[in-house]
């Protein structure tokens, strides 16, 4: 009697280890191994970037941040009930060095760390958001370092709770988004709400050496109808043609195109630190008086600041141009 109680426990312990071994087989054929999954995304590896939505969300909802200083894709996932693992992975692109995943509550933020400075690229086919990285050639005449004002304890102008150093950052994020997208290389003196003295900012200038050097700030006066856009230069930069005074008006003239603010004087900057010290072109831009109304209607928000943006990008692209074409 007890032979064929163990008899039968040996055969359903063998089956129950069949079904397993079975479901592990299904699995790996199907990649379940090698998907991470939750109620509403799979992001699927061995793929440049490929981020699926389920359950009803829609590819173009999905945020992503290019952090290009850092070398880093960023990915923000929402609504996420389930664990992500925290892994690295490589995703078989030579651009990709690893991925990791931090999740908090019920978001998850998706990192891609690559190796090289990339353009990229992304496209929407059939509910999938896809993300094309290419590596950027000739990195060393395409590096220009955008300087986002103030930052931590150092607010900056203000009004009220309005804070000029985070009007600056902002700005500063969309320029770059706009110049990755061009085959540029835009790196931040700070990407977050830190304090980074102006020695620093210039020793990582001169240390660095692009092409060129933008600083964003917002103005201030005790008259509220002083406005418009100014930009301030490095006089004592003379040695070639493409010099600060050059780069300046190059910035002024199509940031006034770009929002229309007033235009103001290009002015000798060389008080300032950051600006006498640069070893490169440098142009410092005043965007606009946060103690006007209108100006800081403008500056503090969304579209405006795309449209601050969208003008110092063009500025900084037409004064690449002209160097790149002076040297063919």
């Amino acid at each position: 009697m007890k032979l064929g109680r163990l008899k039968f426990v040996a055969l359903v312990s063998g089956c129950i280890l069949l079904v397993v071994l079975i479901i592990a087989l299904i699995r790996k054929d199907q990649g379940l191994d090698k998907k991470i999954s939750d109620n509403k995304y799979n992001i699927v590896e061995k793929e440049l970037l490929k981020i699926e939505p389920i359950s009803g969300k829609k590819a173009s909802e999905i945020k992503t941040e290019y952090d290009i200083t850092n070398k880093t894709f960023i990915v923000y996932l929402e609504d996420v009930k389930n664990l992500f693992r925290e892994e690295q992975v490589d995703y078989g692109s030579p651009m990709v060095a690893s991925i990791n995943y931090e999740k908090n509550k019920n978001k998850v933020k998706v990192n891609v760390k690559l190796k090289e400075y990339c353009t990229y690229s992304s496209e929407i086919k059939d509910n999938v958001l896809y993300v094309h990285f290419e590596e950027i050639n000739n990195k060393e005449e395409k590096l220009i370092i955008i300087d986002p004002g103030h930052g931590g304890y150092d607010v900056g102008a203000e009004n009220g709770m309005i804070y000029e150093k985070d009007i600056n950052l902002s700005i500063a994020n969309y320029v770059c988004d706009i110049l990755v997208k061009q085959g540029y290389i835009p790196i931040l003196t700070r990407n977050e709400d830190v304090f980074v003295s102006v020695e620093d900012r210039a020793d990582f200038v001169n240390n660095t050496m692009p092409k060129l050097f933008i600083s964003i700030h917002c103005n201030d006066n005790a008259d509220s109808s002083a406005e418009g856009t100014e930009v301030l230069y490095n006089i004592k930069d003379t040695e070639s043609e493409y010099n600060s005074k050059w780069l300046s008006e190059i910035m002024l003239d199509n940031i006034i195109s770009s929002t229309g603010t007033r235009k103001r004087d290009l002015l000798v900057g060389n008080s300032i630190h950051i600006v006498r010290s640069s070893k490169v072109p440098v142009a410092l831009l005043e965007l606009g008086f946060m103690s006007n109304e209108g100006d800081l209607a403008l500056l503090n928000s969304n579209q405006g600041q795309k449209r601050f943006a969208q003008g110092i990008a063009d500025g900084i692209i037409e004064a690449m141009t002209e160097m790149e074409n002076k040297n063919e």
